[in-house]
Formats: structure tokens, C-alpha cells, sequence
């Protein structure tokens, strides 16, 4: 005999002949229960499976613009609650801020504090034919500014300027004293020679609550344009840049 030949199944010496009975029984319903299966799974594969529905036309254009929908009104939502984005047209804000300057405000910025001198605001005004503009606080509350000779006094201190202004500070419409009142600022562009701001207005002083945010990011494409020629240049023809510096 080959280690191959199958061995007779042996069963115990104690079993009874009707718990043998049973035994069998329950090995017979089993293998039963298993062929059924095995027919029922063969004539599942037997049966010809429906093509996948396509899917229609206006589902298929939805699911190729969804991403963009989805990003448009999250950026929409954004620039509504907390961050305002704009284009600076002019160059009032002149070195800061170039013609056609990219910038972000923080509508935030000021919900648990106020406004300090130096922050550069966007801000709502009747005061102009522009829906929004952007300039330097130079006072605030209970601050008096004077206007002498071209320089800026704060409360009978003149100021540096030359860090971030430009040309000279001359009274215009509004006179050449401000006293800022209670909850108002005082405006002015960093481009003091061409700049529409509170020397301007009828009422000089700007309530905090027209404010809009707080420029904390500048971005000027022709700068950077600029910028990116002139070093172009000197690496291409440095000889021709030096005379020309």
C-alpha cells in the first residue's frame, strides 16, 4: 500500500449507535446545504450582469465643476468674515504701497482692541466717490495734531516720518489743527503730496466703526516686475548696469 491510500474513518470506541445515527445525519445535511450553494453561485455567474448605469449629463457637469463651486464660496465666505482682499489703484500710499498693489486686511484685527498709531486701515467713508481706502492712522483718540511748516506735531512733538512717509505735510481744507474725538481716528496717506485724506474731508475724523480691516499683507506685481528686469540686467550685462547706477 502507497502513504497515498485513503484510511478508513474510525469512530469512537463509546459512541452509541444512535449518537452515530445522528452524527451522520448532521455531516449529510451539511454537505446538502453546501452543493445548494455551490448551484446557486453557478447560476448567479450564469446569468448575463447589467451594463452600470451611466451617469447623466448634468450629474457628470456637476461633479467636473464641484471642486471649483466648493473653493469660490469657501474664498467668498473667507473675504466676508475674516480676511478683505483689494487692488490700491493710486499711489497715495506711496512708498508702502504701489499703483495697483495687491492687499490683505484683517476684518479682525480690531474686535478686542483699537486702533494705534501707525496701522495702515481699510476703511468706508463718505468722504469719497471710492467705496473703500487705505491710509495711515497718525492719531487717535484724545491726540492733537498739528501741521507746521510741512512737519507733523503730536500732541506738540514732531514726528519722524521719513521711515514710511513722503514729501511734506501741508494743511488743506480741514485747517492745520485736528483734536481726534472719541471713538475716531485721523487719517493721512504716506504719499503727503498726493494723497485725498482727512486734510480734505469736511469731517476729518474717521469713526472706528467705519473700519474694515488691517493691511497686514502688500504685494505689488509692477515692483516685483521691476525688480525682477533690474536684477535680470545686472546679471546679463553688468557692465552696462554699473554705468548706468
Amino acid at each position: 500500500m502507497t502513504g497515498s491510500s485513503k484510511q478508513p474513518e474510525e469512530f469512537p470506541e463509546n459512541e452509541s449507535l444512535e449518537e452515530l445515527r445522528v452524527r451522520i445525519g448532521e455531516d449529510s445535511a451539511a454537505k446538502e446545504e453546501s452543493s445548494k450553494q455551490e448551484e446557486s453561485s453557478a447560476q448567479e455567474d450564469r446569468q448575463p450582469r447589467e451594463p452600470p448605469q451611466k451617469e447623466s449629463i448634468g450629474k457628470q457637469i456637476w461633479l467636473f465643476f464641484r471642486p471649483a463651486v466648493i473653493c469660490c464660496t469657501v474664498i467668498l465666505l473667507i473675504n466676508q468674515l475674516f480676511i478683505l482682499y483689494a487692488i490700491v489703484p493710486t499711489g497715495s500710499m506711496q512708498p508702502l504701497l504701489q499703483p495697483d498693489s495687491f492687499i490683505l486686511a484683517n476684518r479682525r484685527a480690531y474686535d478686542r482692541s483699537s486702533p494705534q498709531r501707525g496701522d495702515v486701515i481699510v476703511f468706508e467713508t463718505d468722504q469719497s466717490t471710492s467705496s473703500l481706502l487705505v491710509k495711515r492712522v497718525v492719531a487717535v483718540a484724545g491726540d492733537t495734531v498739528e501741521l507746521k511748516e510741512g512737519d507733523v506735531y503730536l500732541n506738540g512733538v514732531r514726528q519722524d516720518e521719513s521711515a514710511y512717509a513722503m514729501g511734506r505735510t501741508y494743511p488743506n481744507l480741514a485747517g492745520d489743527t485736528f483734536t481726534v474725538p472719541e471713538g475716531c481716528v485721523l487719517v493721512f496717506g504716506d504719499n503727503r503730496e498726493n494723497s485725498a485724506d482727512a486734510r480734505y474731508w469736511n469731517n476729518p475724523y474717521l469713526s472706528v466703526n467705519q473700519i474694515k480691516g488691517r493691511v497686514f499683507f502688500a504685494f505689488s506685481f509692477k515692483d516685483w516686475y521691476a525688480r525682477s528686469v533690474s536684477h535680470l540686467a545686472k546679471l546679463v550685462l553688468p557692465a552696462a548696469a554699473a554705468q548706468v547706477e
